[in-house]
């Protein structure tokens, strides 16, 4: 069954609002300064000689920080695995980008100017309304041979 256009309104709405509570909860913890151990611990390890740069106090002065930080220290603090999984995410950020633009200019606008979408719900939902064929009748057993 197809979801109707407030279902998928109210399921992203409700997401997107889980989304926000959760990214304000990490920047307000990230500022507190019992929890600096746990978020920062490679600036508290005496051991590591090449510590990270340390993160602006702000509330979500992290953003900018993380967004202009380069490659070579990535590498240099949290090796070239962290480094290659950051490219792996930024050029995944790039394509999922650019094929939502497509579809939002191209592919959504053909669909909704047509009824071919229509079209395709109505038989699926005479598809899914149909009763179910009868089950086969049981197998007979065996008759004995005299």
């Amino acid at each position: 069954m197809a979801a109707s256009g407030t279902a998928v309104l109210t399921a992203f709405l409700i997401q997107f609002g889980i989304t926000g509570f959760m990214f304000l909860l990490f920047s307000y913890l990230r500022t507190t300064p019992w929890l600096r151990r746990f978020f920062q611990p490679k600036r508290f390890d005496k051991s590591i000689k090449v510590k990270p740069k340390r993160l602006p106090p702000g509330l979500f002065s992290w953003w900018w920080f993380i967004y202009t930080c380069k490659e070579e220290d990535v590498i240099d603090v949290a090796g070239l695995d962290s480094a290659a999984y950051l490219r792996c995410l930024s050029v995944g950020w790039e394509i999922f980008f650019y094929l939502t633009l497509w579809t939002l200019i191209v592919i959504l606008p053909v669909n909704l100017s047509g009824d071919a979408v229509q079209v395709l719900l109505d038989r699926q939902d005479y598809l899914n309304s149909r009763p179910s064929p009868p089950p086969f009748p049981p197998p007979q057993p065996p008759s004995p041979n005299p």
